[in-house]
C-alpha cells in the first residue's frame, strides 16, 4: 500500500470513530474497535490478522499496565473515600498559604498523587481545586485550573507509573526506577517554572473573568462541596437536616438519617495525614531504592522484588487498605473498593481498546511513514502524531488513550533522532549471568510495539536503510554494543574488561534487522555472524537435543566447543523441531517478524519440510531468503550434498595449494565456508538495501525471485581464483602448485631463520626489490637487468629464493625483520596462536576479547576470542555475547515475540516428544 493510501485510510479510521463518539453517541469502546477493524481491512492485512492485531494489542497492553492501573485506582477511591485528598490539600493551603497552593497543589498532583490512576485523579482533585479557587483571590479559578492542567499532563510523562512515563520508559528502553528518580528531577521544576510563566500572562490580561469563568456552575458546585464536606465525600439527603431530623415528618434521634450518619463519621478522630499517605510514600521510595539498587549494582534480590513496580503498589494499595480501615470503617473500605473496581473496569477497557487502535495504526504502517519523514522534517510527523492524539482525547476524554496512540506512532521515529525504541509488550523475565547485571525494562506499554502484529514484517523500513526501525530484541540484555560494555548472555561467560577503556557511541549500523538463520555447520552460521556482529539480532533455529553440529567439532571439554562459540556469537539459540507442525508454524511465525533467512541444507530440504520459497513468500511477502549450497539451488549437481572441502577442489582452489611435486593440500581453516558466508551476508544487505530504495522510490514491492541470494560454495571460491580462467582460456596458462610462492609472482615466499622460526617476504615490487636485494648483501642482483622486471624475476625464482634463504639461515627471525622493516620491505613473521595471543598489534585495536567461558564443570578464565572485522571507530567492536548455549533463548523468542504459551513452546521445540515414556 503507497505511503498516501496508509495516511488516509488512517485518517479515515480516526475519524471515523470520532464522529461515532461525538455525533451518534456510540459507545467509545464499541467505536474505536469499529475504526481498528476498518483500518486493518483497508491496510491488508486480512480478516484473521485484522482480529489477531486487535486482540493482541489489547491483550499486551493488559499484561503490562493492568495491574498498575486497577491498583492506582483502588488507592484513588480509597484516599478520596477517608477524606485523606481534600485534607492534603487543605494542609497545603494552611501551611503554605493561598499565593503559594497552585504549586503546592501542582506538586503534589504531579509526584505523590501519580501513583492514582490519571483519569481517577482528575475527577477526584477538580472539585477541590474549584471549592479552593476563590481563596486565593483574584485568577484563583485560572491559577487552580492551570495547576491542575500542567500537574496532571507533566505528572504522567515524567512521573511513574503515569501512563504516558510507562510508555516513555518501554519507547526509550528506561527501566521504571530510575525513569521515576530523574522523573522527579524534571517534573518539579518543569510544574514551578510552567505555573509561574502561567500567572505572569494572568496578571497581564491573558484571563478574563467574565469571558473564561462559569460563576454560576461554580457556585452550585461550591455548595455541592460544601455538603461533601462531611469527612470521606458522605453526603446529607436532601431530605434529612444534618441534625439528622427531618423536618417535614418530625423524625426522631432514634431513627438518624444520613446526615447524623456522616456528623458521627466526622467527630470520629481523623487519622494522621501522614499515616494515611505512609503506604503510597512507601510505594514510591520502593520503587526508588530498586532502581538505586540497579544503577549502584548492589544484589539484594528482596528488595529488587519489593522495588517492581507492580509489587511496590500492591503493597502500597494492601497498606492503604490497612491504615484507612481504622479511619473511616471496614464497610466504608469495602464500599471505596467496590466504587474503585467498577472504575477500574471502565478505564482498563478503554486503555486495552486505545491499546488495540494504536497497534493496528502502526501496523498499517504509519508509525513507519512518520519515521521515514522524520530525518526530512522535524515538525510534521509531530503534528501529525499530535494532531490524531488530540482528536481522540476530545472525542473520548481520556488521557490515557491519548499518551498510548502518541507513543506507538512515535516508536518508529526514535532512531532517527538517535534513540533506541523498546521492543514493546515482551515479556520480561530476569536472566541468569556471571558478571554485570543486566539492565531489567521493567515495564513497556504494548503500543511502541505494534506493529509487530502478524501480517506485516516487523521491521517497516521507509525511506531507505535510514529510515530503518530500530528495536530492542526480546532479551533485555541485547542492549547495543559500546566498546566499553561486553555483555554476554551465555549462563557463565563474562567479558573482562581492560584498562584505560573509553566510552563511545554504540556502534549498531544493523541494529533493527531480524535475521532467522536456520543453518548449521559454518557457512550460513558465518553469514549469521557477519550480520550479528554489526547490530542485527540473529534468532539461530537449532534441532531438538543435538543443536547444531558445530557445537561437538573440536570439543575439547564441556557441551560446546570454543568453535560454535566463536561462530554464533552475538546470536540467539531457539530449538524448534520442524519436523512437526507446531514447530513448522513457530518457524513461520518468527518468518513474519524477520528480515532476512538463511539457510544451507542441501536443495530441497526446506521444500521438504514445507519451507520452500513460496510458503516462506506468503508468510512475509518482504522476506530475503538466502540460500548457500554446495552447487547452488539449479544445475545438475544441485541436488548433491558437499562439504566446503569438495567445493574449494571443484573451485580451483584446491589445485593451486601446496607443492607442486605432492597432492594437494588443504588450508588449515574451512576457507570455503567462510568465504561463501561472506558472500551470502553481502548478498542479503544488497538485497536489503534494494529492498528499501524501491519503497522509498514507491516501485513496488521486490519480487521474490530477486530476494532469494542462492551462493554455492564452489562458486564463492572460484570467485577467488583472480584471472585462472582468463589466463587459460586465452593463453593456454593453466596455473599450477608453487608452494609458498605465488604464480608469476617474485620474489615472494618464507623463509626459514637461524633461530627455527620462518618468516614471510613479499619483494616483489621493482622499487621494492632494489631494496631488498641491498639488505641481503647481493647488491649484483639488484643491478642484473634481466632481474629488473617481475616476469624476469619469476624465470629466475629459485636462484632469488637461494639467495634469500642464505641470507635468513644466518640470522634470527627478529633480526632478518628489524633489517628489512628499516629497509622498506614488506615482511613479517609467521605466527602461531599464542604468538597472536601476546601481539601488541592485535590488543591495540581490540582484537582479541577475553571472556570467562564455563565448561558446565569449571569456569575458565579470560579465553581470547576473535575480534570484530572490519574496525569501526578505530577497535574492533565489542563482542557482546558468545555463541548461546542450546535453546538458551526459546522461552524468551517463542514466549516473548510470539506470545506462545509453555504448552505451545513445548510442542514447538519438541520437548512434548522427549517427555513420552
Amino acid at each position: 500500500m503507497s505511503d498516501m493510501a496508509v495516511l488516509i485510510n488512517t485518517a479515515v479510521a480516526v475519524l471515523a470513530a470520532v464522529v461515532l463518539i461525538v455525533r451518534f453517541r456510540v459507545n467509545p469502546v464499541i467505536a474505536l474497535i469499529i475504526g481498528s477493524v476498518y483500518l486493518g481491512l483497508a491496510a491488508g492485512l486480512g480478516v484473521e490478522k485484522t482480529v489477531k492485531t486487535i486482540t493482541s494489542g489489547f491483550g499486551e497492553i493488559m499484561v503490562d499496565v493492568g495491574l498498575l492501573i486497577a491498583f492506582g485506582v483502588l488507592m484513588g477511591s480509597i484516599l478520596n473515600q477517608s477524606g485523606a485528598i481534600r485534607r492534603l490539600v487543605e494542609h497545603l493551603l494552611n501551611t503554605f498559604g493561598p499565593k503559594r497552593l497552585p504549586y503546592t497543589m501542582g506538586l503534589a498532583i504531579g509526584t505523590v498523587l501519580q501513583s492514582i490512576f490519571l483519569d481517577v485523579l482528575l475527577v477526584i482533585s477538580a472539585p477541590l481545586a474549584r471549592k479552593l479557587a476563590p481563596k486565593i483571590g483574584k485568577l484563583g479559578t485560572a491559577r487552580m485550573a492551570t495547576a491542575m492542567a500542567i500537574a496532571l499532563e507533566c505528572g504522567i510523562v515524567f512521573t511513574v507509573p503515569g501512563v504516558a512515563s510507562l510508555a516513555l520508559a518501554g519507547l526509550l528502553n528506561v527501566p521504571l526506577g530510575k525513569m521515576l528518580l530523574f522523573g522527579l528531577l524534571l517534573v518539579i521544576p518543569t510544574i514551578i517554572i510552567s505555573i509561574a510563566i502561567m500567572t505572569f500572562l494572568f496578571r497581564r490580561g491573558s484571563w478574563n473573568e467574565a469571558k473564561d469563568e462559569d460563576h454560576t456552575f461554580v457556585e452550585e458546585e461550591d455548595r455541592e462541596g460544601e455538603e461533601e464536606e462531611y469527612d470521606g465525600g458522605t453526603k446529607p439527603s436532601a431530605s434529612t437536616a444534618p441534625g439528622g431530623h427531618n423536618p417535614g415528618t418530625g423524625g426522631s434521634d432514634t431513627q438518624p438519617g444520613r446526615g447524623a450518619v456522616a456528623v458521627a463519621e466526622r467527630d470520629r478522630k481523623q487519622a494522621p495525614l501522614i499515616l494515611l499517605f505512609a503506604p503510597l510514600l512507601t510505594s514510591l521510595l520502593l520503587i526508588g531504592a530498586g532502581a538505586i539498587l540497579q544503577i549502584l549494582k548492589i544484589d539484594l534480590p528482596w528488595l529488587q522484588l519489593l522495588g517492581e513496580p507492580v509489587i511496590a503498589l500492591l503493597i502500597g494499595l494492601i497498606g492503604t487498605c490497612l491504615v484507612t480501615r481504622s479511619a473511616i470503617g471496614q464497610k466504608r473500605v469495602e464500599q471505596a473498593i467496590t466504587v474503585g473496581f467498577k472504575e477500574s473496569g471502565q478505564i482498563l477497557i478503554l486503555t486495552g481498546v486505545g491499546g488495540s487502535l494504536a497497534a493496528t495504526v502502526a501496523a498499517a504502517g504509519l508509525g513507519d511513514i512518520l519515521g521515514g519523514f522524520f530525518s526530512a522534517s522535524t515538525v510534521a510527523p509531530l503534528l501529525v502524531v499530535w494532531a490524531i492524539a488530540a482528536v481522540l482525547h476530545i472525542a473520548v476524554g481520556s488521557v490515557t488513550l491519548s499518551a498510548i496512540t502518541a507513543a506507538g506512532l512515535l516508536a518508529p521515529i526514535a532512531p532517527a533522532i538517535g534513540l533506541d525504541p523498546a521492543p514493546g509488550p515482551r515479556r520480561r523475565r530476569r536472566i541468569p549471568v556471571h558478571g554485570p547485571r543486566h539492565q531489567q525494562h521493567l515495564l513497556a506499554l504494548a503500543v511502541p510495539a505494534g506493529a509487530e502484529c502478524e501480517g506485516r514484517a516487523e521491521i517497516g523500513h521507509r525511506r531507505g536503510l535510514g529510515g530503518l526501525r530500530r528495536r530492542d530484541p526480546a532479551d533485555p540484555a541485547h542492549e547495543p554494543a559500546v566498546l566499553t560494555g561486553h555483555r554476554p548472555s551465555v549462563p557463565g561467560t563474562r567479558p573482562r574488561k581492560k584498562k584505560n577503556e573509553m566510552t563511545q557511541t554504540p556502534i549498531a549500523p544493523l541494529d533493527g534487522v531480524r535475521v532467522l538463520e536456520l543453518g548449521n555447520y559454518i557457512a550460513a552460521p558465518t553469514a549469521g555472524r557477519l550480520l550479528a556482529d554489526f547490530g542485527a539480532e540473529v534468532i539461530k533455529v537449532e534441532r531438538p537435543g543435538t543443536g547444531d553440529e558445530l557445537r561437538n567439532w573440536r570439543l575439547h571439554k564441556g557441551g560446546t566447543s570454543m568453535l560454535y562459540r566463536t561462530i554464533n556469537r552475538n546470536k540467539k539459540s531457539v530449538v524448534l523441531d520442524l519436523r512437526t507442525e507446531a514447530g513448522k508454524q513457530a518457524v513461520l511465525s518468527l518468518v513474519a517478524k524477520s528480515d532476512i533467512l538463511l539457510e544451507n541444507f542441501r536443495p530441497g530440504t526446506l521444500e521438504k519440510w514445507g519451507l520452500g520459497p513460496d510458503v516462506l513468500n506468503e508468510a512475509n511477502p518482504n522476506l530475503i531468503i538466502t540460500r548457500i549450497s554446495a552447487f547452488g539451488q539449479t544445475g545438475p549437481l544441485s541436488a548433491r550434498p558437499g562439504f566446503a572441502a569438495v567445493a574449494e577442489a571443484y573451485g580451483g582452489f584446491r589445485n593451486l595449494v601446496g607443492d607442486p611435486d605432492r597432492a594437494p593440500v588443504r588450508v588449515g581453516v574451512s576457507i570455503g565456508d567462510s568465504i561463501a558466508g561472506l558472500y551470502a551476508a553481502f548478498g542479503s544487505m544488497m538485497s536489503l538495501y534494494q529492498r528499501e530504495a524501491r519503497r522509498r522510490d514507491a516501485a513496488g514491492a521486490v519480487p521474490l525471485t530477486e530476494r532469494v541470494i542462492d551462493v554455492a560454495l564452489h562458486e564463492a571460491m572460484f570467485s577467488m581464483m583472480e584471472s585462472l580462467i582468463p589466463d587459460y582460456q586465452a593463453y593456454g596458462v593453466d596455473r599450477q602448485r608453487v608452494g609458498g610462492r605465488m604464480e608469476g609472482i617474485a620474489p615472494s615466499n618464507a623463509y626459514l631463520c637461524r633461530d627455527g622460526a620462518s618468516i614471510v617476504v613479499a619483494g616483489n615490487g621493482d622499487s621494492i626489490y632494489q631494496r631488498y636485494m641491498d639488505t641481503i648483501g647481493r647488491p649484483d642482483l639488484a643491478a642484473d637487468p634481466s632481474l629488473q622486471t617481475n616476469a624476469g624475476r619469476w624465470a629466475r625464482r629459485e636462484e632469488l629464493d637461494q639467495a634469500i634463504g642464505t641470507w635468513a639461515a644466518e640470522l634470527d627471525a627478529a633480526d632478518a625483520l628489524a633489517a628489512l622493516d628499516a629497509a622498506g620491505v614488506p615482511a613479517g613473521p609467521i605466527y602461531t596462536a599464542a604468538d597472536i595471543s601476546t601481539d601488541s598489534q592485535y590488543a591495540a585495536r581490540n582484537m582479541i576479547q577475553k571472556f570467562d567461558v564455563s565448561t558446565g564443570d569449571e569456569v575458565l578464565p579470560g579465553v581470547g576470542f576473535p575480534g570484530i572485522v572490519p574496525v569501526i571507530g578505530d577497535q574492533s567492536l565489542p563482542i557482546r555475547n558468545l555463541g548461546p548455549d542450546l535453546g538458551e533463548n526459546t522461552e524468551e523468542i517463542l514466549g516473548g515475540l510470539l506470545n506462545m504459551d509453555p504448552a505451545e513452546i513445548s510442542a514447538a521445540s519438541g520437548r512434548e516428544e522427549a517427555l513420552q515414556p
